[in-house]
């Protein structure tokens, strides 16, 4: 099981650096821009649901791939409730959000 996670992790991964590269070649592609924020939220829940890594390892990671999902595309609504979900989480525990 812990295999097979983390294959879908690293296909994930692969989808969204090849989306984010893509939007980076064309900027004013919309549609290119919505598949990179649609590749990053699906990498970023990923590894924010993963069983197979620590909490040390997935929010922090989750928090950075939302936060960049939000500013391509501020309106992001998956982005903006995880962002605000596990910032909560890190005030609940007491512990600074990281950056």
């Amino acid at each position: 099981e812990k295999k097979a996670e983390q294959a879908k992790i690293a296909t994930l991964e692969k989808a969204y650096k090849a989306a984010k590269a893509a939007s980076v070649k064309t900027p004013k592609d919309a549609t290119k821009k919505a598949a990179y924020v649609k590749a990053t939220d699906a990498y970023a829940y990923a590894v924010m649901t993963a069983a197979s890594l620590s909490a040390k390892e997935k929010y922090p990671r989750a928090l950075k791939l939302y936060r960049e999902a939000k500013k391509v595309s501020p309106s992001d609504k998956e982005a903006n409730k995880w962002i605000k979900t596990i910032e909560e989480i890190y005030r609940s525990m007491g512990l600074p959000i990281p950056k």
